[in-house]
């Protein structure tokens, strides 16, 4: 808001009274009115840039998603079920008629695929766990700023595959299985970065379920049995030899827990006591004898002569067993091959498991009618990325920031205390608003309209810009809202009764000033002989709408004080006929002892008996009591409130207050108000 709308200087008080931010607690009391009226959305509407705001972030945050998202290729393979004794030269789509009974035996297949057994067998697969492209790379796409040109964007992290358990269950959420409808095929389709790993995995799924189906079918055939045995002794061999490199460590193991026990209970010591701490002399003893033993376990443990592979590359470096750095680096090499060798046992004897399974599985009578599960289709590697859907993520993502925009502007709505409309105010008061004052345009704006203005006689050149060009502006807008509050005043009762108009606000720099000379000047310009007098005896502001000096004017402190008498202190502008201004005169030392009833009735009447209106422009009510003073003694009272600057609750106090007093106010003026922000919902 423009400088020039606001008359009013800051009051040196700071009202205790005024509640400071926080939500508005008068919400509340409201009677019946709906959580969502049209005034909310009124408020709402106006805080569209945060509505706007979030939804460009959540656009661009769905182009930055769907940038930085690794494109996944999707591969797919396939079984066909049909009748046991189809001939395997028949046509496989076109065989005996199929007889399963019903729809439930396909089901029982494809959960037989959607294993989770299967897919460990698959992650012990040798082929499978050669690539070390397996473990996809994370979707952060600023990474991608700094790839090399020949690197492709899906390309995975080039590591080694992780354990069995862990990867089946990796592979278990890239696969899905699902049945064709009202057909015999099973479908198997593996979502992954890399292409080639995607058709591997789906040909492996179909290669290993058809294994063991016809290891479980038991056939009789010995040469299969033979095969059964010989590789679960193979496995057996495998993990009972792991079993035993690992047991060769048990005593170095043993002392490193025993370490780490000890190192854990020094620490938790360290917070409580202090060095020379007799638990702390004892937790240090037992750490160093704990260290010693471990070091002396060491020595053993890097020359096994069971696992000299793992160790040769290490043993000439980690000769200096004396060295603090050597001891820690072979705990830690230790600490991973114990975890290398349990989860090479763990996926050994999920193999074995499964091999002495099959072997024990009984031969399926002749006379039985199962299904036969064959490979359809292989799967063939993807050209295209699958996924992930670009234009979707985009549109959530704008969504989401709209919804999270309108959030926020209702978040801001609900905890803002602040006046913004005028029906909000007569909803929340239940009093009129007599007018509402639009923004006045900045000072440059301002010189030009008064430029443009012929009509401004030369004798008022000092007055205010806002001054001017809304009283000699014509037919403009700013002329038309200050002849409305004339008519609103002069609508309140017989204007030979309700002469005298108080102009104040709850608090400073709300524009009552500027308010109560332009309807002075309204009156007066209407034919009426008005008088506007300056009653802010501590922060008196009219003369600098004026354009006059305060130290050189006689004014109301001096008619209090008895040292003028009131046709002394009145001026008069030749191009302002019927307008009499009375300024707030010399500073008055005690302005609170000026302000006597009696002596403010007399001259109240005085004033009465001279002019057709009286407009009083007086202190603010929650700074300083010197409007309650004069309130009970005016016929009309308007409360100036700027818009999204006065608080609600501030409004509130000053209601209370005058009404405290006996004086309700005859409405509000919404000074600052601009009607361009509330058109959308008019």
């Amino acid at each position: 808001m423009p400088a020039t709308q606001n008359f009013t200087p800051s009051h040196s008080q700071s009202p205790s009274s005024v509640p400071q931010g926080g939500f508005d607690a008068e919400i509340g009391t409201r009677g019946n009115a709906p959580f969502v009226n049209r005034h909310r959305l009124l408020r709402i509407a106006t805080r569209w840039y945060w509505i706007a705001l979030f939804l460009t972030l959540g656009l661009l945050y769905g182009l930055f998603k769907a940038w930085s998202t690794v494109p996944t290729y999707s591969a797919s393979s396939s079984l066909l079920a049909r009748p046991y004794n189809v001939s395997v030269i028949g046509n496989l789509d076109s065989s005996a008629e199929f007889d399963l009974r019903d729809s439930e035996a396909i089901d029982t297949i494809r959960a037989g695929v959607d294993r989770f057994e299967l897919y460990e067998i698959i992650a012990s697969d040798p082929l499978v766990r050669q690539r070390r492209d397996l473990v996809p790379p994370s979707n952060f796409g600023i990474s991608k700023l700094w790839a090399p040109k020949d690197q492709k964007i899906h390309q995975p992290t080039n590591q080694d595959a992780p354990p069995a358990p862990i990867l089946a269950e990796m592979i278990q959420d890239w696969t899905s299985v699902s049945t064709r409808s009202k057909t015999r095929f099973i479908d198997i389709t593996v979502r992954h970065a890399v292409p080639e790993v995607a058709a591997l995995i789906a040909n492996r799924i179909v290669h290993h379920y058809i294994v063991q189906r016809e290891l479980q079918k038991s056939s009789g055939a010995q040469n299969d049995v033979e095969y059964l045995v010989g590789e679960s002794e193979r496995v057996k061999d495998q993990l009972q030899q792991a079993e035993n490199v690992l047991a060769s460590y048990s005593a170095s193991l043993k002392a490193e827990q025993d370490l780490l026990a000890a190192e854990t209970q020094l620490e938790a010591l360290k917070v409580r006591y202090k060095s020379r701490h007799p638990k702390m002399l004892e937790a240090q003893r037992s750490y160093d004898l704990t260290y010693t033993r471990l070091r002396e376990a060491l020595e053993p443990a890097i020359n096994n002569p069971s696992d000299t592979g793992y160790w040769d590359p290490y043993r000439e470096r980690l000769s200096d067993f004396s060295d603090q750095t050597t001891i820690d680096e072979i705990r830690r090499l230790l600490t991973a091959r114990q975890s290398t060798l349990q989860s090479e046992i763990q996926s050994q004897s999920i193999l074995y498991r499964s091999l002495l399974a099959n072997i024990e599985t009984k031969e399926i009578s002749a006379d039985r009618t199962e299904a036969e599960v064959v490979a359809h289709d292989k799967a063939r590697l993807p050209k295209t990325p699958a996924g992930p859907d670009k234009k979707g993520m985009i549109t959530k993502a704008t969504l989401g920031g709209a919804a999270l925009g309108l959030l926020v502007a209702f978040g801001f709505q609900f905890f803002d205390n602040k006046v913004q409309h005028v029906g909000e105010l007569e909803s929340d008061f239940d009093l009129s608003v007599l007018s509402a004052v639009a923004t006045i345009p900045e000072p440059k704006e301002l010189i030009e309209i008064i430029r443009a203005i012929r009509e401004v006689p030369p004798s008022v050149s000092g007055f205010s810009p806002a001054l001017l060009a809304t009283n000699w502006g014509g037919q403009s807008h700013h002329t038309e809202m200050f002849r409305v509050l004339r008519a609103s005043i002069s609508l309140l009762g017989d204007p030979a009764k309700r002469k005298i108009t108080l102009i104040t606000s709850s608090l400073p720099n709300e524009g009552k000033t500027f308010v109560a000379s332009n309807l002075a000047l309204a009156f007066a310009r209407q034919g009426t002989k008005t008088l506007l007098i300056d009653f802010d005896l501590r922060k008196a502001s009219v003369h600098h709408v004026f354009g006059e000096d305060r130290d050189s004017l006689k004014g109301t402190v001096n008619v209090l004080t008895g040292t003028n008498t009131l046709e002394e202190v009145i001026h008069t502008y030749e191009a302002v006929p019927n307008l009499s201004v009375v300024f707030g005169g010399e500073k008055a030392p005690n302005p609170g002892e000026l302000l006597e009833p009696a002596r403010l009735e007399k001259l109240l009447d005085k004033l009465r008996e001279k002019f057709d209106h009286i407009i009083i422009d007086s202190a603010p009510l929650l700074a300083v009591p010197d409007t309650r003073i004069i309130a009970p003694m005016v016929d009309n009272l308007a409360l100036v409130a700027r818009a999204e600057q006065t608080p609600r609750r501030a409004l509130r106090s000053a209601v209370q207050l005058l009404e405290s007093s006996d004086c309700r106010p005859s409405g509000f003026v919404l000074n600052d108000y601009s009607s361009r922000r509330f058109n959308l919902l008019e």
